[in-house]
């Protein structure tokens, strides 16, 4: 996380164009953020086949750990 927040810190619109390897910086970072939430997508798959709810989908009712109640 302290990764990611100090690249997202450094990137502004003065910088965004420049390149970084293969990409522009601002290029990486949208990069980085659609990887992230393919990993969460998967995730939620997951904790679902497993009756468990996402912790993005719980409601204030959702028991202990994100069981189905």
């Amino acid at each position: 996380m302290a990764l990611c927040q100090k690249a997202f810190a450094a990137v502004d619109q003065a910088n965004m164009m420049q390149m970084q390897g293969r990409r522009t910086k601002i290029g990486a970072l949208i990069y980085n953020t659609s990887h992230i939430n393919e990993h969460y997508g998967n995730l939620v798959t997951y904790l679902r086949l497993n009756g468990l709810v996402p912790p993005s989908s719980q409601s204030r009712g959702a028991g202990p750990a994100g069981l189905v109640r």
